[in-house]
């Protein structure tokens, strides 16, 4: 019975995450390409010694945060739009990169990035989102 529990956890496969591929490509506007997308799986599991970052990062990956818009849709009477800069829609890829009171704090961060690597590396997204 043992041997024939195990067989069963060994076949069980992962579920897929091109829906939530998709609708990552969907809001950035973008394909994302299967090394990118595999690159930003895997670092889930080691962007960090900290748990709770990790966990943050699988709730981004996975689209586990509540935007302002999925909240709207969920409760009546929920405010759709965004909290810093007041436009709609204020989905993930609004709240985490495309929002214009976000591009000077990501203009920083990659010039930053530029420095440690003494490489030029503009801002893109992916990195920006997934590391």
């Amino acid at each position: 019975i043992i041997s024939t529990l195990y067989a069963s956890i060994q076949n069980v496969s992962s579920p897929s995450l091109d829906n939530v591929r998709r609708k990552w490509e969907e809001e950035l506007g973008l394909d994302i390409s299967e090394v990118d997308w595999g690159g930003a799986v895997d670092l889930v599991h080691f962007t960090s010694v900290c748990v709770r970052h990790g966990l943050i990062q699988f709730k981004v990956l996975h689209r586990l945060h509540l935007s302002k818009e999925k909240l709207a849709k969920m409760y009546r009477g929920t405010d759709p739009t965004c909290p810093r800069c007041k436009q709609v829609p204020a989905n993930l890829c609004h709240m985490f990169w495309s929002c214009p009171r976000l591009k000077d704090f990501w203009a920083n961060i990659f010039r930053t990035f530029s420095f440690i690597y003494n490489e030029d590396m503009e801002p893109m997204p992916l990195t920006a989102i997934f590391g």
